[in-house]
């Protein structure tokens, strides 16, 4: 890991922290209720980039391009699980029609990267 992904990493999640532990959610504005779940992607997309770029053995980084769409789609997956909790409409038949989509949009990803490689 490099020293840019180091910092962007610390930032993302110390600012996070920081908006988490000063705001009370039920006395902000609509549009102010959507930066930490933003945030939220943000750190755990850099964080999963990281981590599957580095697996040198990994399928997902033989050429380097299937780490990106993975990361964003995994990330994705995790903050609507976590915004449909934090509503309180998460069951089960939520999980499956998340990951399910999650799934579609990874392989729809994938082929688009392929195509506008050839």
């Amino acid at each position: 890991m490099n020293n840019s992904l180091i910092v962007r990493l610390v930032l993302i999640w110390a600012l996070l922290l920081v908006v988490l532990m000063s705001t009370r959610p039920e006395q902000l504005p609509l549009p102010l209720l959507v930066v930490p779940f933003i945030l939220l992607w943000a750190g755990i997309y850099e964080l999963l980039s990281a981590v599957l770029a580095g697996r040198q053995g990994s399928r997902l980084n033989k050429d380097g391009r299937r780490v990106k769409p993975f990361a964003a789609v995994l990330a994705s997956t995790f903050v609507a699980c976590m915004g449909l909790k934090s509503i309180g409409e998460f069951t089960l038949r939520d999980f499956i029609t998340v990951v399910l989509f999650a799934v579609v949009a990874y392989f729809y990803a994938t082929r688009n990267l392929r195509k506008s490689s050839v």
